[in-house]
């Protein structure tokens, strides 16, 4: 925990203040992923949502092949760094250009994997930077406090 620790308080000393914080928690109870990688022979195309396990079954089935759960989390968590956030690339992903991200895996009660991420994004002003403009500038205050507003009303 001391190392995870340090680790983030270094990232902070050179990147700032993450950009943003959250937490991935892929369903590998539902998905007939996790039965593949089990070496169950299926139709991944036929499947729907209700198919012919019960939700205790399935249950069962993760709690038997960890492994299987174990591979299914880390190919999810890839596919978010290198599709949803685009670390590395040029282009970047959903958010823009990631500068760095940092996750930190723990299981839940019932076993399953979940990771708690922390993101760098470039262009995104940190605290005290967004703080300077919005002070030096009447026209950036106002159109900040119109995009929250915005963004208020959405939800």
């Amino acid at each position: 925990m001391l190392n995870l620790r340090n680790q983030i308080r270094s990232l902070i000393y050179h990147r700032g203040v993450p950009n943003l914080f959250l937490t991935l928690n892929p369903a590998d109870e539902d998905n007939p992923i996790v039965r593949v990688l089990m070496g169950e022979d299926i139709d991944i195309d036929s499947l729907s949502h209700d198919e012919e396990l019960t939700q205790f079954q399935r249950r069962v089935l993760i709690a038997k092949n960890p492994a299987a759960c174990a591979i299914f989390f880390n190919a999810m968590i890839t596919a978010f760094t290198e599709i949803i956030l685009g670390y590395g690339k040029e282009q970047g992903g959903l958010f823009g250009e990631c500068k760095a991200y940092f996750g930190a895996v723990e299981a839940q009660g019932k076993g399953t994997l979940h990771c708690h991420m922390l993101i760098w994004l470039e262009g995104i002003p940190g605290p005290q930077e967004l703080r300077d403009k919005m002070e030096s500038s009447e026209d950036y205050k106002a159109s900040v406090f119109q995009w929250v507003e915005s963004v208020i009303k959405q939800e």
